[in-house]
């Protein structure tokens, strides 16, 4: 079958201004344009998973809905979606991160290896600041917003500004070998955001942090591996 460059070649060496172009070669440029638009086109494997009609939550978290939406091997976008819980001033002392693990299929772990670190490898998490509202506690001014409730079992909002927090994500296995999605969340609070993933393989280099450093990531790395079973009610 000829190329679409040979076709178009063809057809600017045949027929030409003034030119006298034969039956037998006009039959064989329109038999191999038929050709070249019959070839079938590439097969385009699209994904959508995530736990959004099924949220779960943590201790800090009320829900927590993530979404992966992309075409394997060449987009995806994350949307992920936490409501705080109303924190108890007699236990709560302070707002603290929360490790979510997001358990994940070994077919959607895999295409998700082209868009994510991997945090066995101690590759560096991507990370994303976005808008949030602060977890609040229950004895809190609630929200002026008209027409909103009071007595919800959430967080309420008591401002009108966004502070901004930091999450990371990557792809992560524990050591039972479960398969999922590592996402770091500095602060309890309400997030409601969608990003691109892209990510190409980056290391961790040790050596250019101190050795007090270094001690630390390494005991964050191993706490990662050991906890993130235990962080999901």
């Amino acid at each position: 079958m000829a190329t679409k460059q040979e076709i178009i070649t063809a057809i600017d060496s045949k027929i030409i201004s003034k030119g006298n172009i034969t039956a037998v070669d006009t039959n064989k440029i329109l038999k191999d344009i038929l050709e070249f638009s019959d070839k079938p086109a590439p097969t385009i494997n699209g994904f959508d998973f995530g736990n959004v009609s099924k949220p779960f939550s943590t201790k800090q978290l009320a829900t927590i809905k993530v979404n992966f939406t992309g075409i394997e091997k060449f987009s995806c976008s994350m949307y992920i979606c936490t409501e705080a819980k109303l924190k108890d001033p007699q236990i709560d002392e302070k707002n603290g991160p929360d490790w979510i693990f997001f358990p994940l299929k070994d077919e959607e772990y895999k295409m998700l290896q082209s868009f994510l670190p991997n945090i066995n490898e101690k590759q560096m998490y991507l990370t994303f600041m976005v808008p949030f509202y602060r977890a609040e506690y229950k004895d809190g001014t609630t929200t002026s917003v008209p027409g909103s409730l009071t007595n919800d079992t959430r967080a309420s909002v008591s401002r009108a500004d966004f502070p901004m927090t930091v999450i990371g994500v990557g792809l992560l296995e524990d050591q039972k070998n479960q398969k999922g999605v590592h996402i770091i969340v500095p602060e309890a609070g309400h997030i409601s955001t969608s990003v691109a993933l892209s990510y190409k393989p980056n290391k961790l280099n040790f050596d250019l942090f101190t050795k007090e450093m270094q001690t630390n990531l390494d005991k964050m790395y191993s706490s990662i591996l050991e906890d993130n079973d235990l962080i999901i009610d």
